[in-house]
């Protein structure tokens, strides 16, 4: 750009002739500065690069300033042309005004004509093809109502009544096309509906026989039902009274086993007592048995003791041996005797027996020691 501009005229850079000396001085600036880096971190080079500033400013400012004092008089030239063009144009409106409001109240006073004419001549179409439209609709809304076939023929009546007159206008014809079809219509739902009247009938009565069946078959039902019910009430009653006679009897049988159980148990201890009592009689008799054959024995023992130590002394070095043997023959045939006096049964009798011989015994150490002595 600053290339263009050196090579530029000052001629052909000024085409506002006040800007000429800032546009020469912008050839000179930017010969001088552009693409001019200062070193800003130098305090000269702050300085330089400060000055360039001031001095590209200060043209800034001039040209503003240049600007601001060429426009005025073509702004104050600006501000009166749209003044007086704004009186002008008021001073027309005033006259036109009153010839643009009249031409308009008539333009729409003849619009308010033409609409409420339409709207009127809408409003008479729309009422004949509404009743137009009615006279097709009453099979529907029968239909639809579920109307009887009295009712139907109401309607037909009431169809038949309406006039098609100069008041369905040209619609005439189209209004008396739906009449003759809407009777044919209803003639022929008429004919449908009292047929299915008739079958209904005849449904109802059919249902009313089946109703009256099925009130019978449910009666006999009941009746039924109620003879099982007596009769399960009857057999409940009757198990009931044998279940409680039987519990009755089953109580009785208690009683007598626990009657049966106390006598048995009375019995068996009668009997234990007995045997008790027995088996003591029986200790007692064998305690007297073993006391009276050991009072016999020590009877027995002391007679031989006597007769040996009589007639023992007398051969007592020759004859020391077969004496003791026959002592301890005695004692064994004196055992045996024990035993078979008190029994085998005895649980004493061995034992006792046992004893006895081990009293022999001693008596024959107590012999041999008197012998030796």
């Amino acid at each position: 750009m600053s290339a263009q501009l050196k090579e530029t005229p000052a001629k052909e850079l000024a085409k506002i002739p006040e800007y000429t000396e800032t546009a020469l001085a912008l050839q000179d600036l930017s010969a001088r500065y552009q693409g001019v880096v200062f070193d800003v971190t130098a305090p000269q080079g702050m300085k330089q690069a400060k000055e360039a500033r001031a001095e590209i400013k200060g043209y800034r400012t001039a040209l503003e300033k240049k600007r601001t004092e060429i426009k005025a008089p073509a702004l104050e030239r600006c501000r009166l042309i749209d003044s007086e063009a704004a009186r002008i144009k008021a001073e027309l409106e005033r006259l036109e005004d009153p010839i643009d409001q009249q031409i308009k109240a008539e333009e729409k006073r003849r619009e308010d004509a033409r609409i409420a004419a339409e709207q009127a001549e809408m409003a008479r179409v729309t009422n004949i093809q509404k009743r137009i439209i009615n006279i097709r609709n009453i099979p529907v809304r029968a239909h639809h109502d579920s109307a009887s076939a009295d009712s139907i023929q109401v309607l037909i009546g009431d169809l038949a009544d309406i006039a098609i007159d100069e008041s369905f206008g040209e619609f005439q014809d189209l209004a008396i096309a739906a009449k003759r079809e809407t009777l044919e219509a209803l003639g022929n739902l008429h004919i449908a509906t009292k047929a299915r009247e008739d079958e209904r009938a005849e449904l109802e009565l059919l249902r009313a026989e089946q109703q009256k069946q099925r009130h019978e078959e449910e009666a006999r039902k009941a009746e039924q039902q109620r003879l099982a019910d007596e009769q399960r009430d009857r057999e409940q009653a009757e198990l009931q009274a044998e279940r409680e006679k039987l519990a009755q009897e089953r109580a009785e049988l208690d009683r007598r086993n626990e009657a049966l159980r106390q006598e048995e148990a009375r019995a068996k201890a009668k009997a234990d007592a007995e045997r008790l009592e027995q088996q003591t009689k029986e200790r007692a008799e064998a305690e007297r048995l073993i006391t009276e054959a050991s009072a016999e024995a020590d009877r027995i023992m002391r007679e031989e003791k006597a007769k040996r130590e009589q007639a023992e002394r007398e051969r007592l070095a020759k004859e020391l041996e077969p004496d003791c043997t026959t002592l301890a023959e005695l004692a064994t045939t004196l055992a045996a005797s024990i035993e078979l006096t008190i029994g085998l049964r005895h649980p004493l009798a061995k034992a006792f027996a046992a004893n006895v011989i081990a009293d022999i015994n001693a008596i024959v150490e107590e012999i041999s020691a008197w012998v030796g002595q």
